[in-house]
């Protein structure tokens, strides 16, 4: 049973003209060359993001390149029959390596959802000690499982990747193909990542890349308010209606609820673990009161913390922590959060139109904004980055304070349809206190420039800082 199960799930082993086409992530070549070095590669992520895609993309061009099919093992542990035949022989499945290897030279394993059989990273972790010609990949979709069996036996070991949903770029490049015109996605990212980086040197690209392309900018803000809607789950993102997206949108839920909340964590409660998802995802962007919180829902503070602690190693959800410094009052306690995917966001807070949509543009807009910022401090900066947000004890408030080697750069969402930026007093304060050189503003189309001394702030399009 054991040899038909690898038989079915490695596919390219019987079929030469076996390929894997599709989007291609962002985050493929990273992976690609993760995979060549000599460290234990460890994808992870939420459930439905595209991580056993992405990995069949990697075996589908290791196999362009060179190597042997019959070198390179697929496991899916989410299925059964595999999971319980690698845990209930672990000494016959060592031994299964061992042999492949002194046969066939080199191998590569990949273990999809690793965290689902005990002793697969003790098992990396005796082949890698042993310098045997094995390269092991591991996916995983709660941070809780995998961190724990990572700090237990591979710390040190590994290259880490953490993949999200589709970003709004990797949205476009479905979607961009039968229009009537050509826009550089990867080029627009570009500018956009330097130019958050450091802004000031790259103002004058940014705004000649927008007059450039300005006669795209309206099928552009149209994809990007379907996103906003529906968000970027891959199956969500590739639906072709927005209520065939929220279709799957619940299916990823569901999925969510019932493979790690029931049958990995064996959490109860789950009525009130779905009741804390939706109120959650409709206080996004707010200030979290723990007592009202708890009350509504009718558990004590620990389960609810537990349950939101589950939510972020799920990778679905993340509180943002208070901005502080001595040079400037702020409040310390009340976090804000946000639902990683806009998308799953919606679905949970009953936002299900266009015309829903744009009444609650403002929250939407910002839960995007704060998703662009996690994803550029993991993909592009490696992790080293951090997103705060500031308010003061008479209520002033900055959306993200945005740190990155040692500079701030200040980020306010303004998405609404207007002539003017208005600049709040707090927002001045903020800036001149601190002594910021630079700070952002994201409008709804506005590009302009203004002079708070000594800083300056620039606002640009929601459409242009989608392309981060």
């Amino acid at each position: 049973m054991f040899e038909n199960l690898l038989s079915l799930y490695n596919p390219w082993w019987t079929n030469p003209a076996w390929e894997h086409q599709g989007v291609s992530r962002e985050l493929y070549e990273k992976v690609v060359l993760s995979i060549s070095t000599p460290y234990i590669t460890v994808l992870k992520g939420c459930r439905q993001s595209g991580k056993t895609f992405l990995i069949k993309q990697c075996i589908s061009e290791f196999i362009k390149q060179g190597i042997p099919a019959q070198n390179i093992f697929y496991f899916l542990l989410d299925d059964p029959e595999m999971a319980a035949y690698i845990e209930n022989n672990p000494n016959e499945f060592a031994n299964f390596l061992r042999n492949e290897s002194h046969t066939k030279g080199k191998l590569w394993i990949f273990f999809d959802e690793f965290q689902k059989v005990k002793g697969i990273t003790e098992l990396a972790k005796i082949f890698y000690e042993s310098d045997a010609p094995i390269h092991f990949v591991l996916t995983g979709s709660s941070s809780l499982s995998v961190a724990d069996k990572i700090s237990e036996s591979l710390l040190g070991r590994t290259e880490t990747h953490l993949l999200f949903p589709f970003s709004f770029k990797e949205f476009l490049s479905t979607q961009l193909a039968e229009a009537p015109f050509s826009f550089p996605v990867d080029e627009a990212g570009k500018i956009m990542s330097d130019f958050v980086r450091d802004p000031s040197p790259l103002l004058k690209v940014v705004h000649d890349f927008y007059s450039q392309y300005h006669f795209a900018l309206e099928t552009l803000k149209k994809l990007l308010h379907r996103y906003l809607l529906t968000g970027g789950y891959p199956q969500a993102a590739l639906a072709k209606t927005s209520e065939d997206a929220f279709l799957r949108l619940k299916e990823i839920k569901q999925a969510f609820v019932e493979k790690d909340i029931v049958n990995l964590l064996r959490i109860e409660k789950l009525k009130e673990f779905d009741q804390l998802m939706r109120a959650l995802a409709l206080l996004s962007g707010s200030l979290i009161n723990y007592n009202d919180l708890q009350n509504s829902i009718g558990i004590n503070y620990q389960t609810m913390k537990n349950f939101m602690n589950i939510l972020e190693a799920g990778y679905l959800w993340s509180p943002v922590s208070v901005f502080s410094t001595n040079k400037i009052s702020s409040v310390k306690k009340r976090p804000k959060a946000f639902f990683n995917d806009v998308g799953l966001r919606n679905y949970l807070a009953s936002t299900y139109s266009f015309a829903q949509l744009e009444k609650e543009k403002g929250k939407i807009a910002e839960n995007f904004v704060h998703g662009q910022l996690t994803r550029f401090i993991q993909n592009q900066l490696n992790g080293f980055g951090q997103v705060q947000f500031w308010r003061s004890p008479d209520g002033n408030e900055i959306d993200f304070i945005f740190e990155h080697g040692g500079h701030l750069l200040p980020v306010e969402v303004k998405y609404q349809q207007t002539r003017q930026i208005k600049i709040s007093r707090g927002f001045r304060t903020f800036l001149q206190k601190l002594e910021m050189e630079t700070a952002l503003i994201v409008s709804d189309d506005l590009m302009e420039t203004h002079k708070i001394d000594p800083c300056e702030v620039f606002i640009i399009p929601l459409v242009l800082f989608a392309m981060l």
